[in-house]
């Protein structure tokens, strides 16, 4: 058997939810490449919006005790606590360019806090447009192949429909602020976006992760351990 169709034997199909699916079967698998099944898959999805941005399903399950940076748990595989995003888009790049590969590791976490493409106040809108789409495409995908997400919901400045379209409502989400900077009109664009959330989604519950601020509705959040808090 070549590398191709051990990497199928071994990853694909060895599970029955998983092969469901991605929509095809192990007599087709063969004939596949990635890229034939990602597109196969991606057919699943819902877009929504003027944007046309991908639709995230609820989480509504427990907020995890602990998390932790994705490449530092894939390297430890410690499954018992979930894995965040929240760092250098060059640390989890990969989980776009081999998706299949990461999608098979990140299943055996107890949930995944969903990615977390970078949305800097000064990068061209294409981009911001373009990161805003595969976190939430991601997001998606992985919840097709039964992977509990928690939707990352973030933004920028502009247009407010673009963020948060393809984000459901009466979700658990999670909510990042390290990077933000300490000017005013950063922490005015964290701000807006923050109270049309809460108006727009109606969160049950925020898994926040950075620094915290007064205003935010903290008897729906849980704070987790970072070293971004503003003083």
């Amino acid at each position: 058997m070549d590398k191709q169709n051990s990497f199928y034997e071994g990853f694909l199909f060895t599970d029955a939810d998983f092969e469901d699916n991605v929509g095809v079967n192990e007599e087709t698998a063969y004939s596949c490449s990635d890229s034939d099944l990602l597109e196969n898959l991606q057919k699943q999805v819902t877009l929504v919006g003027n944007y046309e941005m991908p639709a995230v399903e609820p989480y509504n399950g427990d907020l995890p005790e602990h998390i932790g940076r994705f490449e530092k748990l894939i390297l430890a595989v410690t499954y018992g606590i979930a894995p965040h995003f929240f760092t250098d888009d060059r640390n989890f790049e990969r989980i776009w360019l081999k998706f299949f590969v990461y999608a098979r590791k990140l299943k055996h976490f107890v949930c995944v806090i969903g990615p977390d493409f970078s949305l800097y106040l000064d990068m061209p809108y294409s981009k911001k447009i373009y990161n805003s789409f595969r976190n939430k495409l991601i997001t998606a995908l992985w919840q097709k192949l039964g992977i509990k997400v928690i939707p990352n919901v973030s933004w920028s400045d502009g247009d407010m429909d673009m963020y948060l379209d393809g984000f459901p409502k009466n979700s658990v989400i999670a909510i990042n602020s390290t990077g933000l900077r300490r000017d005013k009109h950063s922490i005015d664009v964290f701000r807006r976006g923050y109270k049309a959330v809460l108006e727009r989604l109606k969160p049950v519950a925020i898994l926040r992760y950075g620094c915290s601020f007064d205003w935010e509705n903290k008897e729906i959040s849980k704070y987790y351990d970072n070293s971004n808090k503003i003083r």
